[in-house]
């Protein structure tokens, strides 16, 4: 983000995500590059002291999109850890600027991530996490697995998709800088196989 007041000139801002699963059956992949982050420079271009609210929709092209891959009979709960702020050089004595993070997931049988989009979930303002099963069922736990578990044996998988997007200040009287933070995204699960 770029971030200008009368004298100085700017730097760029950037909140990056880390993933963790609570289970080796379960794969979360970023769509979003090796090192998922979000932009609010990548929506507006220059970013200087005073500006308005900066959205990035489930829409926008710089909403993060992220693939998990788990077992069919599996109900994920999602959860990230977002900060409220944006501290410069991750300080917060030296400037801050809200910002403010949604989730919304399809757990449909989506082919791709871009079909995801077109029938999605989504996640009330101000909750942080969220309990779905990987595949949506009509009602009540999945069934009991057919084929009982053997050497050798792999879970049949399904895949959901997970979109993170969100809102940057509205931006104060705050100096020039590099304002940044990360964010956490952990997977759990259930099953219902005992």
């Amino acid at each position: 983000m770029m971030i200008f007041n009368a004298i100085d000139c700017a730097c760029a801002q950037r909140i990056s995500f880390s993933t963790w699963t609570g289970s080796e059956d379960i794969i979360i992949t970023s769509l979003s590059g090796v090192n998922p982050r979000i932009s609010f420079n990548a929506k507006k271009r220059v970013i200087v002291a005073r500006t308005e609210k900066i959205d990035i929709a489930l829409s926008d092209d710089q909403a993060l999109v992220f693939k998990i891959e788990a077992p069919l009979n599996y109900d994920l709960t999602v959860e990230i850890n977002t900060p409220t702020h944006l501290y410069k050089d991750g300080d917060p004595n030296k400037g801050a600027i809200p910002v403010s993070f949604r989730m919304a997931y399809n757990n449909q049988g989506a082919q791709n991530e871009f079909q995801g989009k077109q029938n999605v979930v989504e996640i009330p303002n101000g909750f942080n996490n969220a309990t779905f099963p990987v595949n949506r069922r009509l009602a009540g736990t999945p069934p009991i697995p057919i084929t009982p578990e053997y050497e050798n044996f792999a879970k049949p998988k399904g895949t959901a998709y997970l979109y993170i997007y969100g809102s940057f200040g509205p931006v104060g009287d705050v100096p020039a800088g590099d304002y940044v933070a990360e964010a956490q995204l952990n997977v759990y699960f259930s099953n219902y196989e005992n």
